[in-house]
This record gives C-alpha cells, structure tokens and sequence, in this order.
C-alpha cells in the first residue's frame, strides 16, 4: 500500500512541476524534455519528488523494471556482459528510461548504491565499469536535467 501511495505521488508531482510528458515519453533512450524549470513551484515540485524518493523504492519492490536492470542490480557482471554481447539494440539496454524520475540502468546503479547498504562495493563497481565501457551514458540527465552520481 505504502508503495502504491509513494509512486501515485511521484506521479502527481512530476506532472505537477512543468515538464512535457509527451516530449518525454516521444524519447525513451535520450534525455527527454530538459526546457529549465522557472519559478519556486516547480523546483520545489521536484525537490519534493526526490524527497520522497520518487518510485524507485515501488519499481524494485514490484519487480518492474525489466531483467537487464535487475541482473544489473543483482551485480552479475558475467550475465550483464552475456546480455550486452548479444542484445541488437546495446543503447536501448544501456538508456531506455525507468521510474518516474526517468533514470537510465546507469543511474539506478548509482542511486542504489548511495540509497541502499545491501548492494555490495566490489560487484555494483564491476558492473558499472562494464556498462560505462559499452557506453552507457555517464551525462545521461534525468527528469529534472540532473546528472546523477
């Protein structure tokens, strides 16, 4: 329930703040709408956003992000390469846009590592070098325009 709540107000307020969902949702590898955000409102739209973590707590207890960005997770670096090698579409892995916030598996990483103690140093570290050098995106910007890391 508590879930649920969070991610309806994740939604509430990321079309609260002024971003265009259509340009976003038009743009589901790239950076999607970043026009700057104008006025106290709609910045504390966003800070409210992040303050309450958004929707990645929902997703991962959901299960629904899709299975490149759990194996990612799990820190499986031989599976995440395997998928890597053989996927037809490496930028689609690599960027396609997740949770309301809009985060690339790159960023997931990134804020799961800063969020939640269970995710171990040495297998998130090497996964994350593996999907840098198959070029994932380190300036990838998110719903706001923020470079998370």
């Amino acid at each position: 329930m508590l879930a649920t709540v969070r991610g309806e107000i994740a939604h509430k307020l990321r079309r609260a703040g002024g971003t265009d969902a259509s340009i976003n949702e038009a743009d589901r590898y790239g950076d999607g709408d970043q026009s700057p955000l104008t006025g106290s409102r709609q910045t504390g739209v966003y800070r409210d956003l992040w303050a309450v973590g958004g929707d990645l707590n929902e997703c991962m207890e959901e299960g629904a992000f899709p299975d490149f960005v759990m194996t990612c997770l799990c820190g499986n670096k031989e599976v995440v390469k395997s998928k890597l090698e053989e996927s037809n579409d490496v930028k689609a892995l690599l960027e396609e846009r997740h949770t309301s916030m809009r985060l690339s598996v790159l960023q997931i990483m990134v804020a799961c590592c800063k969020n939640l103690p269970q995710f171990p140093d040495e297998l998130t570290t090497e996964v994350v070098a593996l999907l840098l050098k198959y070029g994932a995106r380190p300036d990838a910007r998110d719903l706001v325009g923020r470079v998370r890391g």
